[in-house]
C-alpha cells in the first residue's frame, strides 16, 4: 500500500476510534451526571426530613401549640412541618422504589401519625408551668425503631446509588484516557506524515539542486577543458613563432657582430652608431623573443610539480642578481619563507622578475631596500611579498602594469619587454593563486604572491 493511502487509512481509523470512544465518554457522562444528582437529591432530602421532624420542627412547634393555645400559628407550623415531612418521606420510598429497593418508611411513617395523634389530643386542653413535663411526657413515643427504619432504607439507597456511580466513574475515565490516548496518537501520526512531508520536500529540492549542480559541474567541467585546449593550441602557436623568431635573430646578431670585426678601423662614425643601433635592437629582439617563450610557458598549469623550497630559491635567485645588487647599492632583507609544491622553474621565473622589477624602477636619490617576507594566508595556502622602496606606482596604474606590454615608463628609461609582471601574474594563476599590488608614489610598492599550497 501506498505511504499516503497508508497515512489516511490510519488517520481515518484513529478518527473513528476518537468518535466512539468520545459517544461512550458522552453516555458514561450523562449517566454519572444523574447518580450524582440522585446523591444529591438524597441528601438533600434526607436533610429536609430531618429539619421538618426534628426538635426544630414539627415536635417543637407541636408542643407550643399544646402550650400556647393563645397563638395559633405554631399550630399551623407544626402541620405544615407534618406535611412536609411525609412529602419526604414519600420522595425516599419514590427513590428506593425507582432503584429496585423494596424497603419502605412504614415504620418511620407510622411513628410519626402516632406522634401526631398524640399532641392533637393534647391541644384541646389548658396547661400551666406545673403541668408542662406531663404533658411532655403524655406526647413522648419510643422512636427508636422509626429511627433504625429510617438509617437502614438511607443507607441501602447510598450503598446502591455509590454502586452505580463507581463503574461509571471508571467507565469514564477509561473512556476519556482511551480518547486521550487516541487523540494523542492522531497527533503523532498527523506530526510525523507532517515532517515526513517537510523531509519529502527537503529531500526533492536537495535532489533538484544536486542535478542542477551535477550538471554545472559538467558544463564547467567542459568549459574547463575547452580553455585548456585553447590555451594549449595558444601557446603551442605562440612557441613556434617565437621559437621560429628567435633564430633568425640571433643569427641576426651574429652577422652583425662578424660585420663590426672585419669592418673594425675602417668604418665612419655615422655606420658605426647605425650598427650599434642595429645590434640593440636585435638584443631587445632576443630578449622580447625570450619573454613571449616565458610567458607561453606560463599558461600551461599542467607541469609538473615538486616540493620548492622558497628560501633556497631566493638564494640562488640573489646570487644570479648579485652583480645588479652590487652595482646599485641595494640592500635585501629577509625572513623566513615557506616550502609548498609548485613547478620549480615557473616560481623561479616569478621570484627573480619581482626582484628585478625592485632593482629597476628604484628612486635615483637613495639606494635600494627590498624585503622578502612571508605573509599570513587562508588554511590550504602560502603566501609571501616583495616590498621596495622605489619608484612606486599611481593608484589608477596599478591593474595596467598587468597587462601585456602594459609599460608606464618610457623604454629609453628603463629596459625590458613589459611581460614581466603579466608573466608572474600568469605563473600565479597556474597555481592556484592570484598577485596583489599595493603602492604609494615615490615611496615604493609592495607585490603580494598567494598560491595553492598542495
Amino acid at each position: 500500500m501506498p505511504r499516503r493511502k497508508r497515512n489516511i487509512v490510519i488517520s481515518l481509523a484513529m478518527l473513528a476510534g476518537i468518535a466512539s470512544t468520545g459517544a461512550s465518554s458522552a453516555w458514561l457522562w450523562h449517566r454519572h451526571d444523574e447518580t450524582t444528582a440522585l446523591q444529591a437529591e438524597l441528601a438533600s432530602t434526607i436533610v429536609a426530613l430531618e429539619q421538618a421532624t426534628g426538635y426544630t420542627g414539627f415536635i417543637h412547634n407541636f408542643k407550643n401549640a399544646v402550650l400556647r393555645p393563645l397563638e395559633p400559628a405554631y399550630l399551623d407550623l407544626a402541620r405544615a412541618d407534618f406535611t412536609a415531612a411525609n412529602a419526604a418521606i414519600d420522595r425516599l420510598e419514590q427513590m428506593a422504589r425507582a432503584e429496585g429497593i423494596t424497603l419502605t418508611l412504614h415504620t418511620y411513617r407510622s411513628t410519626l401519625q402516632r406522634y401526631r395523634d398524640n399532641i392533637e389530643a393534647l391541644t384541646g386542653f389548658h396547661y400551666d408551668s406545673t403541668t408542662i413535663d406531663q404533658a411532655d411526657a403524655m406526647a413522648r413515643l419510643p422512636d427508636g425503631a422509626a429511627r433504625t427504619n429510617l438509617d437502614h432504607l438511607t443507607q441501602r439507597l447510598t450503598q446502591h446509588l455509590e454502586d452505580e456511580a463507581r463503574p461509571l466513574r471508571q467507565g469514564l475515565l477509561a473512556s476519556l484516557s482511551a480518547m486521550l490516548v487516541l487523540i494523542t496518537l492522531l497527533l503523532r501520526e498527523q506530526s510525523y506524515n507532517a515532517r515526513m512531508r517537510e523531509q519529502h520536500v527537503v529531500f526533492e529540492t536537495q535532489k533538484h539542486l544536486l542535478e542542477v549542480e551535477r550538471r554545472y559541474r559538467r558544463e564547467l567541467s567542459d568549459s574547463l577543458a575547452h580553455v585548456r585546449q585553447v590555451n594549449r593550441e595558444q601557446a603551442e602557436i605562440s612557441y613556434a613563432i617565437s621559437h621560429d623568431l628567435k633564430s633568425p635573430a640571433n643569427t641576426a646578431a651574429m652577422l652583425v657582430g662578424a660585420l663590426r670585426e672585419d669592418l673594425d678601423g675602417t668604418l665612419k662614425e655615422e655606420p658605426a652608431e647605425l650598427l650599434d643601433d642595429l645590434d640593440t635592437t636585435l638584443r631587445r629582439m632576443s630578449t622580447l623573443v625570450e619573454d613571449l617563450l616565458s610567458y607561453t610557458r606560463a599558461l600551461d598549469s599542467d607541469l609538473p610539480r615538486a616540493e620548492v623550497a622558497l628560501d633556497t630559491m631566493v638564494d640562488d635567485v640573489l646570487a644570479m642578481l648579485r652583480a645588479e645588487i652590487h652595482a646599485s647599492g641595494a640592500k635585501v632583507q629577509r625572513r623566513s619563507l615557506p616550502s609548498f609544491s609548485a613547478n620549480p622553474p615557473q616560481i623561479r621565473n616569478l621570484v627573480q622578475n619581482l626582484l628585478q622589477n625592485a632593482l629597476k624602477f628604484r628612486r635615483p636619490d637613495i639606494p635600494p631596500l627590498i624585503e622578502i617576507f612571508q605573509v599570513e594566508a587562508e588554511p590550504g595556502r602560502v603566501a609571501f611579498a616583495v616590498r621596495d622602496n622605489g619608484i612606486g606606482i599611481p593608484e589608477d596604474q596599478q591593474e595596467k602594469i598587468f597587462g601585456l606590454f602594459g609599460r608606464l615608463q618610457r623604454r629609453d628609461e628603463y629596459e625590458g619587454s613589459g611581460l614581466g609582471l603579466p608573466i608572474s601574474l600568469r605563473i600565479a594563476h597556474a597555481h592556484g593563486g592570484n598577485i596583489a599590488v599595493t603602492s604609494t608614489p615615490g615611496q615604493g610598492t609592495t607585490f603580494t604572491v598567494t598560491l595553492k599550497a598542495t
